[in-house]
This record gives structure tokens, C-alpha cells and sequence, in this order.
């Protein structure tokens, strides 16, 4: 079986009531249409804050004359002009990505009530090949998104938990530039599919 075939079979088994619990959390819902440029502008402005967060972390990243500003926004906030917020980088940068995520399911006309279903049906309309149109739901004959893009959500969610519920020390300067480098590639491709439909 196929990892496309898994997608697929994923999906409609929640569609043929065989898992209850996520039946009620995917919906058709052609309204959803409408919202979709909204989703894709918060989105795409938590992806911006995101790196506006990970610069003011590391304020060598502004020019010279802006660094002092910073430094006593720090110090008068924060305590402390050494201040990282990496945690809150991963948080920003993953609701971005969630939110984008939701753009291009609302485009389709799709609604979900949790991430995880978010994800496969994002998943399931925009990594699976179809083979049969007669599936439940029409299923686009190419890949239009590569599968790490799914991959690089469902990490930035896991590092948003452990940033969230675990422990925010655990979170690295490493980890919040990679999660902020998906979280700009998965704008990058959730942009161009959305803009190209």
C-alpha cells in the first residue's frame, strides 16, 4: 500500500463512521470558501511577527542605530536585554502555518474542528494522487504539495507543544530557525497552490 493509499484510506475511514471521534471534526462547509483569504492573512502576518520575534531575540539582527532601542525595550519589558523569546517564535511561526493550513482546506470548502484532522485533510486534498474520482470527495490527480510540507507542520506542532505544555528551556535558538525557515517554505507553497487554483 501506497503512502498515498494510507492518506486516502485514512481519510475515509473517519468518513464511513468507522472512527467516531473525528467524524464530527471535518466538515464540507462551502462558506468556509469565503474565509479562506482571511485564514491566509493572519497566516501569513504571524509568519512575519514570527521572525520579528526571532530578530528581536537576537537584536544584532537591526541596524546598529535600532539596537539600543531594542536593548531598553528589553530591559524595560523584560528585565533583561538578553531576553530570547524562542518559544514564542515556535508558537507564532506554527499557528502561521496552521492558519495557511486552513486557507487552502477552506479554498476546497473544508472545515475542521482539530489540527490532526487539519492536517490529514490538507494531507488527503493536496498530497494524494487519485486514482479513482469516485471517491468520496474529489481527489486532485498530481501532487501539488510535497510531502515534507506536511512533515515540517506536524514537527513545528510537536515543538509548539513541547514550547507550550512541556518545557519553554527546552527550546532552542536552533530550533526556532528551523521552525521559522518551514514555517517561510511552507508560506512559500501554500501561497503559490493557493493563488494557482
Amino acid at each position: 500500500m501506497t503512502n498515498e493509499d494510507i492518506i486516502i484510506k485514512r481519510f475515509e475511514e473517519i468518513f464511513e463512521n468507522k472512527n467516531k471521534q473525528l467524524v464530527d471534526t471535518i466538515l464540507l462547509d462551502n462558506s468556509m470558501k469565503q474565509l479562506f483569504s482571511v485564514f491566509m492573512e493572519r497566516g501569513r502576518k504571524s509568519i512575519k511577527f514570527a521572525e520579528f520575534t526571532y530578530k528581536f531575540s537576537n537584536i544584532e539582527y537591526f541596524e546598529k542605530e535600532s539596537q539600543q532601542m531594542f536593548k531598553q525595550l528589553k530591559v524595560k519589558y523584560f528585565l533583561n536585554s538578553n531576553t530570547a523569546f524562542y518559544d514564542w517564535v515556535i508558537e507564532i511561526a506554527y499557528y502561521g502555518m496552521y492558519d495557511l493550513a486552513t486557507a487552502a482546506i477552506a479554498k476546497e470548502g473544508f472545515k475542521c474542528a482539530t489540527h490532526y484532522t487539519t492536517r490529514l485533510t490538507l494531507e488527503y486534498l493536496y498530497c494524494s494522487k487519485g486514482k479513482d474520482i469516485k471517491k468520496l470527495f474529489a481527489i486532485y490527480d498530481r501532487v501539488l504539495l510535497k510531502k515534507k510540507i506536511i512533515e515540517d507542520l506536524k514537527n513545528a506542532q510537536t515543538k509548539r507543544e513541547t514550547a507550550r505544555y512541556k518545557s519553554p528551556d527546552l527550546i532552542s535558538k536552533k530550533d526556532a530557525e528551523e521552525i521559522l525557515a518551514d514555517a517561510k517554505e511552507f508560506e512559500k507553497e501554500i501561497i503559490q497552490l493557493i493563488i494557482k487554483k
